[in-house]
């Protein structure tokens, strides 16, 4: 296994790992809200961090493309 190829598959894993977390994170939320039991505050704090995860997934993709585009 190359050093990219190496590279590339600690990207997908953790994107896997990532895109995993902002699911249950947005199931939670939802059932959350759908019992009424969630504070709106508490609410926000998720859906930040969803966006978080969503940035942090976006900046993964963009290196992973990188250093497939530098193989090529």
């Amino acid at each position: 296994m190359t050093p990219q190829e190496y590279l590339i598959s600690s990207i997908d894993l953790e994107l896997y790992d990532l895109k995993n977390y902002r699911t249950n994170l947005k199931r939670f939320a939802l059932f959350e809200i759908r019992k009424n039991n969630m504070f709106a505050k508490k609410y926000y704090r998720i859906l930040e961090e969803v966006e978080r995860v969503s940035i942090e997934i976006h900046t993964l993709e963009t290196r992973k493309l990188e250093i497939l585009n530098l193989n090529n």
